[in-house]
Parts: structure tokens; C-alpha cells; sequence
């Protein structure tokens, strides 16, 4: 259970306390929670999103998922997905974007990144169905979590030296991806039906894509590029839901 613990502490900002030292071991066996952790992300949601209707306007309510998501996340991916869109939006060599990439102050590429970013999530959210609003607040953080892990084993860590995305994308292999995606697809066939295959079809060839295009602007990828492919992958999942 340690893993488990370690990737609800590292995915959400619900308190939790591991125990003893965190090995490079522990870190790995964490990924296979990744989609877990998801589904208990959006069985929070799927409870606010009961609480808050008929009590609020409709038009108010996905704002305050949006919000929600935000906060049970901590906003750590959206933090990745700000520092990848100043790094790429530089322009700049591998070296020097990377180095944009580790800068904690965000420029103006990161801004209008994540408000497009965001205005993009509240806009599908108040435009899919709400006889499937529920299911998809279920669906939605599994398969973007699912995003993070299957990127793992498709790219090279860009970075020199250790880190924490180092471990992962180097120690990361197709046994949890296999393990992650089979219990993201049984819970998505559960909860939504066979549309689920819609969205695993356009998971994979967006992080195909993105690592690609990672791989020849900086070498690969990186614990922010990670985030901002579960940010991404969040908007695609819900414009794949409003089609």
C-alpha cells in the first residue's frame, strides 16, 4: 500500500503521510495507482457535481468542478503544463528551453497557455450532455493520469543528472502501462460503455504525437511535460465526450 500512498500524495493534494524513506522501488510501484488515484479524484467530483445541483445556475456549476479539479490536484500539473508552454514558446535550443522549464516564475507564454487551457475545459464542461455529465466527471481523471503513465516508456528523459522524472521515465516500462490501461478500460467499459474505446484511441495518438514532438524540440520528455500531458489530455477527453 505504500505506492498507493505515495501516489496519492504526489497526484492530489489530499493529506496523506508515507511512512519511512521513499526508495527508487516505491516510486515505481506508485505508478500503478496512477489511474486509481483517478478515479478517486473523480468520485470526489462526482459528489460535489451531486451536492451543487439544483442549488446553483447551471452555467455556474463546471466552474466549480473546473475549480474543484484544480485544488484536488494542487494545481501541480498545471504548474508542469505553464513551465512546458513558456519553455516551447521561447523558441529557444534544448539547453536554454529546459532551462525556461526549471525557472519556478512563469513568463507570458505559460499565461495564455493555461487560459486557453482552462477556457477550453469550463467550455466543453458546460456544453456535454448532463444525462453523462456525472460518468464523465468519473472517467475523466483516470484517463488523464493513464496519459502520464503510458508516456513514460515512449520517450527518453531530456534532463542530465537525477531526478524524480528521471527514475520514472527511465523505470517506467509496458508492464504498467499494460496494468494501468487494463483497469482504466475495465472502469471506463463500467461507467461509460463501449465510447470508452473513443477515448483510448485518441489518448494514445495524442501522446504519440506529443512525445514526438517533444523528442525534437528538447530531447524527450520531463516531470513537467508529464503534467501538461495529463493537463492536454483532460481537454481532449472531454471534447472526445462532447462529440
Amino acid at each position: 500500500m505504500k505506492g498507493f500512498f505515495i501516489a496519492l500524495q504526489f497526484l492530489t493534494r489530499i493529506p496523506v503521510t508515507v511512512k519511512g524513506n521513499i526508495e527508487e522501488e516505491d516510486l515505481l510501484k506508485s505508478v500503478y495507482y496512477y489511474p486509481l488515484i483517478g478515479l478517486i479524484i473523480g468520485i470526489i467530483l462526482y459528489f460535489i457535481n451531486g451536492a451543487v445541483t439544483g442549488v446553483l445556475p447551471t452555467g455556474v456549476k463546471p466552474v466549480v468542478i473546473l475549480a474543484s479539479l484544480v485544488i484536488l490536484s494542487g494545481g501541480l500539473h498545471l504548474d508542469g503544463f505553464m513551465d512546458t508552454m513558456d519553455a516551447l514558446g521561447s523558441g529557444a535550443e534544448k539547453e536554454r528551453a529546459l532551462e525556461i522549464m526549471r525557472d519556478s516564475r512563469v513568463g507570458a507564454f505559460g499565461v495564455i497557455g493555461v487560459v486557453i487551457l482552462l477556457l477550453l475545459k469550463l467550455s466543453f464542461l458546460q456544453h456535454i450532455s448532463t444525462g453523462i455529465f456525472p460518468e464523465i466527471l468519473l472517467v475523466l481523471p483516470v484517463f488523464s493520469r493513464l496519459a502520464a503513465v503510458i508516456s513514460m516508456p515512449l520517450a527518453d528523459y531530456a534532463r542530465e543528472g537525477y531526478g524524480l522524472g528521471k527514475v520514472l521515465v527511465d523505470g517506467v516500462g509496458w508492464k504498467e502501462v499494460l496494468v494501468t490501461t487494463v483497469f482504466s478500460l475495465v472502469v471506463g467499459l463500467f461507467i461509460i460503455g463501449v465510447k470508452v474505446f473513443s477515448i483510448y484511441f485518441v489518448l494514445i495518438i495524442f501522446i504519440w504525437l506529443w512525445n514526438s514532438y517533444l523528442k525534437k524540440k528538447i530531447g524527450g520528455i520531463t516531470g513537467d511535460t508529464l503534467g501538461a500531458a495529463i493537463e492536454m489530455a483532460e481537454v481532449l477527453i472531454l471534447a472526445v465526450m462532447l462529440v
